[in-house]
């Protein structure tokens, strides 16, 4: 399996200020047809003031067109 996908980070502050977002492309090869379930992982460093900020993680599939999105409130 290889999948095209774009990872998409947003970081809003308590004013609503947000920087521009980033899309990194992300390619996921992975050897024969994954189980249902089957979970992967991927780190990323986030460089942020130290204040309280909520953050919305998104990830686009270029073939499907769909994508998976969550949010986060990250204090320090």
């Amino acid at each position: 399996l290889r999948a095209q996908l774009e990872l998409r980070v947003a970081v809003i502050d308590k004013t609503g200020a947000q920087a521009e977002i980033p899309v990194i492309p992300l390619l996921l090869v992975v050897p024969g047809e994954p189980p249902p379930g089957e979970i992967y992982t991927y780190e990323v460093l986030l460089k942020m003031r130290r204040e309280r900020h909520r953050t919305v993680v998104a990830v686009y599939d270029q073939a499907s067109g769909s994508m998976l999105s969550g949010t986060a409130e990250i204090s320090p």
